[in-house]
């Protein structure tokens, strides 16, 4: 009895906390294959398996919609790839492309605010959310209509006080 002490590398966040079902239906989405009907032929999943997976993999990852999912799927990964190349030939890792890039890093805040405008996502699933995210949504939607109604009013004072 031989016991194999190879071990594979752990994914960086979020790719880890990815099912390898839905990395292989992320494969298959990153290679042109969106549709339900064609990715459960090719997974023998039933169509809306395929959905439920696709859905929370894009959760997970942070995007909306299966196409988006499947081509940050795609640059996580390459980036993991080219992550642990800088750490197996001992370049510094804060030296690393992937670590080092300006446009990556310096647009988070910027990503979470947009994120939080865009609004809850409407329709197509099931609405299974705890009380308190619940409030957090009704919050979210107050805010942004908050902000639309005081540019408006700002807006038509500012066009009255001009041509007035």
């Amino acid at each position: 009895m031989e016991i194999s002490l190879h071990m594979e590398p752990a994914l960086p966040e979020p790719l880890g906390d990815l099912t390898p079902r839905q990395r292989e239906l992320l494969e298959l989405v990153a290679a042109g294959k969106t549709q339900s009907k064609v990715l459960a032929q090719h997974t023998g999943l039933a169509p809306g398996s395929v959905d439920a997976f696709l859905m929370q993999a894009a959760k997970i990852l942070g995007v909306r919609g299966r196409k988006v999912a499947g081509q940050r799927y795609r640059e996580l990964l390459e980036n993991s790839e080219h992550l642990s190349e800088c750490i197996n030939t001992g370049v510094d890792v804060n030296a690393c492309p992937v670590l080092s890039d300006p446009a990556s890093a310096g647009w988070r805040p910027l990503r979470t605010v947009i994120n939080f405008l865009k609004g809850p996502p409407l329709g197509g699933e099931e609405h299974s959310l705890r009380w308190d995210r619940i409030t957090l949504e009704i919050l979210r939607v107050a805010v942004i209509a908050m902000v639309s109604l005081t540019t408006l009013v700002l807006f038509v004072l500012g066009f009255f006080r001009t041509f007035g």
